[in-house]
């Protein structure tokens, strides 16, 4: 596959909101450089919340794709294909991309899963490229029809769906995430707009004032990434929160940029062009968030046998029964004391603290009340996810633990507002439960003060379920007062 087109592998999205981009800065990133050993270009095009990354690369047999973890690469390459390209990965490690015998037509879609390829095909269609999927198997991506349009799928169980837009012209879906949104594409790259579906919702979205946006990456939380200004250099990666956008500034000088990827904890991945006018990867941390091992010291990359690239680890198998007990042995000499307890367990239950602010945060993005309180308690709760990763860096750096602090005398009030009706505010209500439950995870937690983050993750979680509860409240108020002048 030549640079060109090897460029132009990852389609994208667009996205749009109504403030003024030019009012927002940049975010600050620690950036890691990933170029696969001997290669002419690498790009990354997709990433888990473990932080694995994967996207494809060319050097003189070809266009690869890669798995990038645990500080090495390995290549992807489907058994028999001329180029093979990695495009998404989820949490279980089930990667998704494209193959084919040419450069740009006669593409088919596949999913790697531990180890062992399927090609994806749409029936009736041809040229079917896999881009995106979710934790539960969901897959993504486009296809050639028969009237010779470009249209987007979404797979389920091995059945196929058409991904229906309003708009005429070509259609590329890109990003699907475990609330079920859907992301894309429709229309030539002088006109190319974005599309959100969520549920029964269907909405345009364009980056506003600029005439050209492509979104590639979509996350749980319902951020996005991307480029903008134009399809080819010289454009520009932005990231959006919510309804902000900001433009996302490597700590180096380049002429193009983009955002490909993008996880929960806010990691983006993509590629950009420097001084020497070849594409590079890049993983992005934000700075607050600066987690999992450099990608810059490439590992190995093993040569593939004729089965293909090895994937990532399988789950552990089931635990044999117990043996019978033996005899008791004799009593033995007292031993030196060991050595100080370590935090392993307790960088473990941080897990949970983090999974429940991750389930809130789903929650209230999937709430149908946007307002000011919501959005209050959508910033706390990022902010809480920033110190839960730092806190589990410190706990790294720092393994000898200490037993959890005393609780804090006065606990956050979870206590929900009573409904003024079924089925009110019950999306608000499940973020509220999940905040509690990552409060009382972190009381289990030890390590003392975790270098201050525990505090800090104590006033996040209550400022999220105070803003919360005044959100509920303010919610019931209006509904009731709609009531009276019915």
């Amino acid at each position: 596959m030549t640079r060109k087109i090897a460029a132009a592998v990852c389609l994208a999205l667009v996205a749009y909101v109504g403030d003024d981009v030019r009012a927002r800065t940049a975010q600050s990133y620690t950036v890691s450089t990933l170029d696969v050993p001997g290669s002419t270009l690498t790009v990354a095009c997709g990433i888990d919340k473990l932080g694995r990354v994967v996207g494809y690369y060319a050097d003189g047999s070809g266009t690869h794709g890669f798995l990038f973890a645990n500080g090495g690469f390995s290549p992807i390459s489907f058994p028999g294909a001329a180029w093979t390209a990695a495009y998404g990965v989820n949490a279980s490690g089930q990667i998704v991309g494209a193959y084919g015998p040419g450069e740009a037509e006669g593409r088919h879609g596949f999913l790697l899963n531990a180890g062992t390829f399927a090609s994806i095909d749409v029936p009736r269609g041809s040229d079917t490229v896999a881009r995106g999927l979710n934790n539960f198997g969901q897959i993504v991506g486009d296809y050639l029809g028969e009237d010779g349009q470009r249209h987007g799928f979404l797979m389920t169980g091995g059945q196929f769906r058409a991904v229906q837009v309003r708009e005429s012209g070509p259609v590329s879906v890109t990003g699907i995430n475990d609330a079920g949104q859907i992301l894309g594409t429709v229309g030539a790259p002088s006109g190319t707009k974005g599309f959100l579906i969520s549920g029964d919702a269907y909405a345009l979205v364009q980056f506003p004032n600029n005439t050209f946006t492509e979104t590639m990456g979509l996350n749980d939380l319902g951020d996005v990434v991307g480029k903008i200004d134009a399809a080819q250099a010289p454009f520009r990666a932005f990231r959006r929160n919510g309804t902000a956008y900001r433009l996302i500034s490597l700590p180096m000088s380049v002429s193009a940029l983009d955002g490909r990827g993008i996880n929960d904890l806010g990691q983006v991945v993509g590629s950009f062009v420097d001084n020497d006018g070849r594409p590079h990867g890049y993983r992005a941390t934000p700075s607050t968030l600066v987690n999992g091992p450099p990608a810059e010291g490439v590992g190995s990359l093993a040569g593939l046998g004729p089965s293909g690239s090895a994937g990532p680890p399988g789950p552990a198998g089931v635990q044999g029964i117990q043996g019978p007990q033996g005899p008791a042995g004799p009593a033995g000499p007292p031993g030196p004391p060991g050595p100080p307890v370590m935090m392993t367990g307790s960088r473990e239950l941080l897990s949970p603290v983090r999974d429940a602010l991750m389930r809130a945060a789903t929650s209230l993005a999937r709430a149908a009340n946007q307002g000011g309180d919501v959005q209050n308690a959508i910033t706390s709760i990022r902010t809480a996810l920033d110190d839960a990763t730092a806190a589990m860096a410190f706990m790294r750096a720092h393994p000898s633990a200490a037993p959890p602090p005393p609780a804090p005398k006065a606990a956050p009030d979870f206590s929900a507002p009573p409904r003024p009706a079924p089925n009110r505010n019950v999306m608000l209500e499940g973020a509220l439960n999940n905040l509690h439950m990552a409060y009382d995870a972190l009381a289990r937690v030890g390590g003392g003060e975790i270098g201050g983050f525990r505090a800090k993750l104590n006033a996040d979680i209550s400022a999220a379920a105070s803003a919360l509860i005044t959100g509920i409240k303010s919610a019931n108020a209006s509904f009731r007062q709609g009531r009276r002048g019915m």
